[in-house]
């Protein structure tokens, strides 16, 4: 897809979005709704409900090859969705909020985040699953290195990423970002490194294959 000169096209939606994620293809985005739903939103404006929860979705994530999405719901629940057959399977839920979602690419994992601190690793193929209690105020943001191996995660309230080995289930060294409360980070296309943003007004540029970083220059306002 390319940007172009023409007007954007306005698409009502039944309810307030919370998260959005593109299909692969952008020939749709899946939109997580307050009311529930999760629904697919083609570029011509056409709206399909795929799947609905009792309480207000909260995230939604699409796997690298577009044959599955997650979502998860304000009371925990999980739900993988397979896009080319329109099912879907319960998982596990969290105790509270599903904060973040993400994918591997290739190896089919699915790593879910929550309020309750945990953050679990499903396999695909049968739904298993591994927890980890991640402590700090819940769990906000998830990415997987594109090897498929680390799964870097951010807790709130932290100053520091974390970093956790998807085959051995243990703790790497943490990726130390700006001085005070990190608000997010991006992660590099070929996973080499990230960039954090912090409380302080910096963003801070990390290798990953030795965790030095550089400070860059800081904003003065939000």
């Amino acid at each position: 897809a390319e940007f172009t000169a023409a007007a954007p096209r306005p698409v009502r939606l039944p309810a307030a979005a919370l998260e959005l994620a593109w299909l692969p293809d952008s020939s749709a985005a899946l939109v997580a709704l307050t009311d529930g739903s999760v629904r697919r939103v083609a570029p011509d404006g056409a709206v399909t409900e795929l799947v609905r929860f009792p309480a207000p979705a909260t995230g939604v994530a699409v796997a690298p090859g577009g044959e599955f999405a997650a979502a998860g719901s304000e009371d925990g629940e999980l739900r993988l969705l397979a896009l080319t057959t329109g099912r879907h399977r319960v998982l596990a839920p969290h105790a509270q909020r599903v904060t973040a979602l993400a994918f591997t690419r290739g190896d089919p994992w699915l790593a879910s985040g929550s309020a309750d601190h945990t953050v679990r690793l499903w396999r695909e193929a049968d739904d298993s699953s591994r927890s980890f209690d991640e402590g700090g105020h819940g769990v906000e943001q998830l990415a997987f290195t594109p090897d498929g191996r680390t799964l870097i995660l951010l807790s709130g309230g932290e100053t520091q990423l974390r970093r956790l080995d998807v085959a051995s289930g243990e703790h790497q060294a943490p990726l130390v970002g700006p001085l005070g409360k990190l608000h997010g980070f991006t992660l590099a296309a070929d996973g080499r490194r990230l960039l954090t943003l912090g409380a302080d007004g910096a963003a801070r540029l990390i290798e990953l294959a030795d965790g030095e970083g550089r400070t860059l220059a800081g904003h003065t306002g939000a």
